[in-house]
């Protein structure tokens, strides 16, 4: 009766013994990791994980060595190379001394669940279409990084991009087209940033990108290389390369100025007008003229 509830199970069951080697898994536990019953006998536990979730399992294991039950979300890695995540309900073993003998633990797959949440995470922070963050999340981001920046007199520099007669890329080749335009110029941005800048599509054709930790001399050489990256990559679409170019307006933080983050935008916005108004394809830092 035991041996037909635990091969019938929707939960894996799998024990492990003191050294964290499979003394005993179900089919069902089997089938999650994409092997087979017999391939998991004796092999460790770490076999079915990456280097952090080996990190993770360690602290783990040391609690079951502790007399430790509990329940956690924890990602293995598949025989195939793929992702499970999973729910462990685990217990630690004890021989007949009380000494620890390993643990066993029910296991439940959950990552549909996880993919839905990481899909609403992305949906809640990302573009959809250009996959930067989109307005709400940037201002979350950048409120942080420019009170960091006050607080510490650290220089913060901003570039609002607008992409050049994109109306009439939109009116040549519809609004399909031009949204691939829009996919190829915040892949030629992000790819010119640093992992702390901070990217965003602040609506329509227009960009926003935050820059930690930076003065305007080099926030103006970023501005200029993207400028030019668009100039001798034109955007890649189902039709073939569309031809274009984008604006640029600079602005940053200067020392012991009462700034808002609302005020940073607004120069960066009119550096970005002078830019159009000078002939578009280009960039221009703020300054009180503006």
């Amino acid at each position: 009766r035991y041996r037909r509830i635990v091969e019938t199970a929707q939960e894996g069951i799998w024990q492990i013994d003191a050294e964290g080697r499979t003394t005993f898994a179900n089919t069902r536990m089997a089938e999650m990791l994409g092997c087979t019953v017999a391939a998991m006998q004796g092999k460790s536990l770490f076999d079915f994980m990456d280097e952090e979730g080996r990190r993770i399992a360690e602290a783990n294991l040391e609690r079951r060595r502790q007399g430790i039950a509990e329940q956690h979300d924890f990602k293995f890695r598949r025989l195939d190379g793929g992702e499970l995540w999973a729910l462990l309900a685990t217990n630690p073993i004890t021989d007949a001394q009380g000494r620890y003998a390993g643990a066993l633990a029910m296991v439940t797959d959950i990552t549909d669940r996880k993919r839905m949440e990481n899909t609403l995470r992305q949906l809640a922070t990302q573009d959809s279409l250009t996959g930067l963050f989109n307005r709400r999340h940037f201002f979350s981001l950048a409120q942080q990084e420019f009170e960091r920046s006050q607080r510490y007199r650290h220089p913060l520099s901003l570039l609002m991009l607008d992409l050049d007669y994109f109306k009439a890329i939109n009116d040549t080749y519809g609004h399909q087209l031009g949204d691939q335009v829009l996919q190829a110029v915040a892949r030629t941005i992000r790819a010119g940033l640093r992992q702390v800048d901070i990217a965003c599509r602040y609506g329509g054709e227009e960009f926003v990108v935050l820059l930690p930790e930076t003065t305007p001399t080099t926030a103006l050489s970023v501005a200029q290389r993207v400028c030019a990256a668009l100039v001798t990559a034109p955007a890649a679409t189902t039709q073939g390369a569309v031809s274009v170019t984008v604006s640029i307006g600079v602005a940053a933080l200067t020392d012991h100025e009462p700034l808002t983050l609302d005020g940073l935008l607004e120069r960066a916005d009119r550096a970005l007008y002078a830019a159009k108004a000078a002939g578009r394809n280009r960039v221009e830092l703020w300054s009180p003229a503006h």
